[in-house]
């Protein structure tokens, strides 16, 4: 019985130490058991470190343990009481049952009790309460010390709670991984493999009071007890250490176990290593000595040390591979010599993937994968979901995404297309036969493929969906054999290994054939936990969930070279050359205090004040870590890099972490590079032709960059990439026009178009290309969108006028009451001749439903109360084209061509004298479009003008003197008005009124505006129209008029255009070319900006000069 205690700095050969002693007692034939206890994630290593150092290349007696192991092997000598094993997976699904059995009694926690995140967040208390001797007593005495409502004594009471019920779950019935430790405790002193065994315990730095009790029976069963720490000889001799001592954690450590050993009578003996053993640098040995210095004397040598700044993640993850690689191709090292360590592994997991992967890199990353974003275990929650939710959009293809079932890709697209444009969830699914979108005959091939392929998913789903219902309560054994059978019938397991066959990388392929183990361990365990207790599809739902965000697989690694990458907390390195800390950044290195939990910071700092003792508090945590960046920093033999990020994706600007600046007043020759001294990228072929790109320009100018790129493009292996990106990277111009071929093809003599189209090509031709030409349509989504918000207006106007019309009504005389009721029976046949229920299957629709009604309501209102008596209406939604009332549009165009324009007037109002017929255009809009001369002499209006002249050159009142009125647009909208005053409500609705006014060009004659606002005369401006005089009578420069001629030549412009643009659009104009006015342009709402290859810095917009209204006079006038 005897405890040594091996202690020295960072390097000083403590394990090295441990390992030769082993050794040598094998090969001297010792019959003493050999026992090394190591940290479980570090066993592996260890006994390919104990066979290295070996002569024989072989481990003969000596065993390589960790604490978990040491149980094991004890219980396989003494035998174990026969309860089930509850491993993590069971434990974390045993502590979500215990939380539902609870909760009705909880008082803090009863609201999160369903919570999957509370469950795992008491898991973990529960583990640390076993680890830590805390029992259900300890968390009830320390409740009666607080007030009695407050948070912390209802937490300590919740605790105890779920704590006292969890260990009668698995009293007498499961041996629980937390109790390990404990049942060890009660079995070692029968163990003859410990009875005067050798032991050395190596690689920490500090004991559970679990681990800290078996340490106490070993040293008094063992023969001898060797334990290593690292400590430096002066912080040994001290009796007391700060806790900002880098060697703190391990000091309190080494007096724990004095004291522990004086109590039991063990001698205690200390051997110091002082000699360095590990760096073969000088830089690196001084860095280790010096580290925990407040205050170091300055190195005077360029040390073996880099700091990187890279522009962002990415950046910096290739500049850790490209140095990687030339350390590989120009010094003595190999791969398996090299380790990359983060602040935390899970954030940097892909980046390393990706880039390592790009520039062939072999390497194991130490961590952990998480299994819930597996496609296996990702269909069998949606498969659940399914039936849960009732067949909701996201569960539904949730499952048919995993790739895992038998329906085609090409085949859920459609599907989801499909159910997507038609809203459908729930009892639709269930529906005799979709037939949503058949019109005609023609549709119902599409509604059949469909149809079928819906039937095929049912066929997918029944297996199981026809044995489980969500509303029955069942074993938990039959809930899983109707996931195996849906697993069996479905050919899931075949489908999985091509998953796998598909993948290149090792860890995926074990990861795949891993993941149907822990489906099948996860299913084993609840039935164990609930044997035949009926739970509900949702409650297995959760426990399944639950189990498989415990589960986590440890990959080994797939061969000996490799570089290892992972986590500076877990992490624990083997002799390395080379060092690379990655995320060397404020907040991440050291980590901050990690918040969560169900104990609070500042609560876990108070019960350790007051004598209950859980794991460390987050400060304590903070000094601790300090020590593992110590331990990490110092474990390379030769160099060290070091390297942060300045930035990230978005612009924010990140600082380098403490350590760089500690270091860099260590070394203040150390070399310091950022992204633009790229030097390193020339190391591997890989990571110098993924920066070729951005770098073309140079190939002429920088040697290095010319060389490299004569290498790529005669090497046969690099050249078609190489020709790819040169292709890529030409500023190829954009393309201007169709072959005379296609356009023929497509234009043969005749365009038929609308007005709206024409405007849309004048805003961008490849607008108007990839809309009507190429009809590229975005995939239409169940939601009332801005169109059908328009379809219903327009239609609510139309059918309320007209309704009053036929029956003779002057629409001036209606009161509000009845325009209310009429407009809402105009509202109900609108929404039905829309075509779907949207109002009725959404309850978010009926506020809108309502807003609808008021906007309805108070349009009708306003256009009744602008109506004359003189302007009658003539015609509601009156069409012009093939097979109009009125005829089309007829253009001839200069290359002989023919420009037909089809459209429908919203309103038609006409006015008669004795001399004249005036003709007056209202188009409603439910948009912000506002009238603007500007943008009808530029094209982008020219619907009012060339609707007015379709008027006046129609038959419909042959033989008479037809003039335009004036041309408007009707904003339809819920106007708001801002007032500090509190109105009458007469003020109030002519405040409405001018709101509403409408918006164009009226025909400057005093006869004609008294016509359209008979209230013009004796207020001088118009509610109704944009016209208003000044004193002298004559019209203010606000009004937008026109005299007879300037309004002909206003038509005349817009006709004029319409021919061109018609043209152009018959020559196959089809360039990105959008406009840009006073900041507006089309690619602001543009869905076509991803296809057409316009670029702002690269090609230029149209722009448009701002003009006045008499400078557009002016322009017109001269044409």
């Amino acid at each position: 019985m005897s405890l040594r205690f091996i202690t020295g700095r960072a390097g000083s050969g403590k394990t090295t130490l441990c390992l030769k002693e082993i050794n040598y007692m094998q090969e001297k034939g010792v019959t003493d058991t050999l026992i090394y206890i190591v940290p479980e994630q570090f066993s592996l290593q260890a006994e390919r470190d104990l066979i290295a150092y070996g002569k024989s290349g072989t481990i003969m007696q000596a065993q390589v343990l960790s604490f978990n192991r040491l149980a094991y092997t004890v219980f396989g000598e003494t035998g174990l009481s026969k309860k089930d094993a509850l491993t993590d997976i069971g434990r974390d699904m045993l502590v979500k049952k215990t939380v539902n059995q609870t909760a009705e009694k909880l008082l803090y926690f009863k609201k999160a009790a369903d919570k999957i995140s509370f469950s795992q967040q008491t898991s973990r208390a529960i583990t640390e309460f076993f680890k830590y001797g805390i029992t259900e007593e300890t968390l009830l005495s320390n409740a009666k010390k607080q007030k009695e409502d407050s948070v912390l004594a209802q937490k300590l009471n919740d605790m105890a709670t779920i704590y006292s019920k969890y260990k009668e779950n698995i009293e007498n019935t499961f041996n629980s991984s937390d109790e390990t430790l404990d049942v060890l405790y009660t079995k070692i002193d029968n163990s003859k493999i410990i009875k005067n065994a050798e032991i050395w315990i190596d690689g920490f730095y500090g004991f559970t009071p679990q681990e800290s009790k078996i340490i106490e029976k070993l040293l008094l069963l063992a023969k001898n007890v060797s334990i290593t720490l690292t400590l430096s000889e002066n912080a040994l001799k001290n009796s007391r250490l700060s806790m900002s001592s880098i060697f703190y954690e391990p000091k309190e450590t080494y007096l724990q176990l004095c004291q522990t050993a004086a109590e039991i009578n063990v001698p205690v003996s200390t051997e110091i290593l002082r000699e360095e053993k590990r760096f073969l640098s000088p830089s690196l040995a001084y860095l280790e000595k010096n580290y925990g210095n407040f205050s170091p004397v300055p190195f005077k040598e360029v040390p073996d040390i880099e700091i990187h700044y890279a522009d962002n993640s990415r950046k910096e993850a290739e500049y850790t591979a490209c140095k990687i690689a030339e350390l590989v191709r120009l010094y003595d090292i190999r791969y398996k010599d090299i380790a990359v360590l983060t602040g935390e592994i899970s954030s940097s997991d892909s980046l390393i993937r990706s880039v390592f992967g790009e520039c062939k890199i072999p390497y194991f990353i130490d961590n952990k994968r998480d299994m819930t974003s597996h496609p296996l275990i990702r269909l069998i929650l949606s498969l659940m979901d399914t039936v849960l939710y009732s067949l909701t959009g996201t569960s539904v293809f949730s499952f048919l995404k995993t790739g895992l079932t038998p329906l085609e890709n090409s085949e859920i697209e459609k599907l989801e297309n499909y159910v997507l444009r038609y809203g459908i969830k729930g009892w639709k699914w269930t529906t005799e036969k979709w037939l949503y979108g058949v019109r005609e005959p023609k549709d119902m091939e599409k509604a059949d493929e469909i149809n079928a392929i819906r039937n095929r998913f049912f066929e997918i789903l029944a297996p199981f969906a026809d044995k489980v219902d969500k509303n029955k309560t069942y074993a938990s054994s039959y809930i899983s054999e109707a996931i195996l059978n849906f697993i069996d019938q479905n050919d899931i397991l075949p489908s999985l290994d091509s998953l796998a066959e598909e993948n290149t990388s090792a860890e995926d392929i074990f990861e795949n054939k891993r993941c149907w183990n822990i489906v099948c361990s996860i299913m084993d365990t609840m039935h164990t936990i609930n044997g035949n207790e009926p739970i509900t599809l949702a409650q297995y739902r959760s426990l399944f969930e639950s189990a498989a965000q415990s589960a986590k697989i440890g990959i080994i690694p797939p061969g000996t070279d490799n570089v290892t990458v992972g986590d500076i907390n877990r992490t624990r390195l083997h002799e390395i050359k080379v060092l690379f800390i990655m995320g060397a950044n404020e907040g991440k290195l050291p980590a901050p205090i990690a918040e969560g939990g169900i104990f609070a910071e500042a609560e876990r700092e108070y019960l350790e004040e007051g004598g209950m003792h859980i794991a460390p508090s987050g400060r304590r945590k903070t000094f601790e870590e300090q020590f593992i960046i110590y331990s990490s920093i110092t474990k390379p033999s030769q160099k060290l890099f070091l390297s942060c990020s300045t930035g990230t994706y978005d612009g924010k600007t990140l600082s380098p972490s403490p350590v760089i600046s500690k270091i860099k007043n260590m070394f203040p020759l150390v070399k310091e590079t950022t992204s633009e001294n790229n030097d390193f990228i020339f190391s591997s072929p890989f990571a110098t032709f993924h920066y070729l790109g951005e770098n073309m320009e140079e190939i002429h100018s920088d040697v290095l960059w010319s060389q490299a790129y004569e290498y790529f493009k005669t090497n046969e292996n690099w050249q078609r990439k190489t020709h790819m990106v040169e292709n890529a990277l030409q500023t190829k111009p954009l393309t201007e026009k169709l072959s005379e071929e296609t356009s023929q093809m497509l234009f043969p003599s005749k365009l038929y178009s609308s007005i709206s189209r024409l405007e849309r090509f004048a805003s961008c031709p490849y607008y108007y290309f990839a809309d009507f030409t190429l009809k590229a349509k975005e995939r239409p989504l169940y939601s009332l969108a801005s169109p059908d918000l328009g379809t219903i207006f327009h239609g609510v106007l139309k059918d309320f006028f007209e309704t009053a019309a036929k029956n003779g009504l002057d629409v001036k005389k209606l009161s509000k009451p009845y325009i209310q009721a009429e407009t809402e029976k105009c509202i109900s046949r609108q929404i039905k001749l829309l075509g779907n229920d949207i109002f009725e299957s959404q309850f978010s629709m009926q506020y809108l439903l309502k807003r609808i009604k008021r906007i309805s309501a108070r349009s009708i209102q306003t256009l009744c109360s602008q109506s004359s008596e003189k302007f009658v209406p003539a015609a509601f939604e009156i069409p012009f084209g093939s097979n109009g009332p009125l005829p089309p549009v007829v253009i001839e165009g200069s290359n002989g061509k023919q420009i037909i324009l089809n459209g429908q007037i919203d309103r038609l109002d006409v006015y008669e004298n004795e001399n004249n017929v005036y003709v007056k255009i209202t188009d409603y809009k439910s948009g912000q479009k506002a009238f603007s001369l500007q943008d009808v002499f530029y094209g982008l209006q020219l619907q009012l003008l060339i609707y007015i002249d379709s008027v006046l050159q129609s038959p419909m009142y042959k033989g008479k003197n037809i003039l335009p009125a004036g041309v408007f647009y009707f904003r339809i909208k819920d106007p708001i008005i801002a007032t500090p005053q509190t109105l009458t409500e007469e003020k109030l609705e002519r405040l409405i009124k001018k709101e509403l006014k409408l918006s164009g060009l009226v025909l400057g004659e005093s006869e004609v505006i008294e016509a359209i606002d008979p209230f013009f005369s004796i207020s001088g401006g118009s509610d109704v129209i944009p016209v208003s005089v000044n004193k002298d009578g004559t019209f203010s420069k606000f009004s937008s008029v026109a005299d007879s001629k300037r309004f002909q030549n206003i038509i005349n412009h817009s006709l004029k255009t319409a021919k061109t643009i018609g043209e152009q659009i018959q020559e196959g104009y089809i360039k990105p070319f959008p406009y840009k006015s006073s900041g507006k342009k089309p690619c602001s709402y543009c869905p076509y900006s991803a296809l057409c290859g316009f670029d702002p810095t690269e090609h230029k917009y149209r722009y448009l000069r701002n003009l006045t209204k008499e400078e557009v006079f002016e322009k017109t006038e001269k044409e």
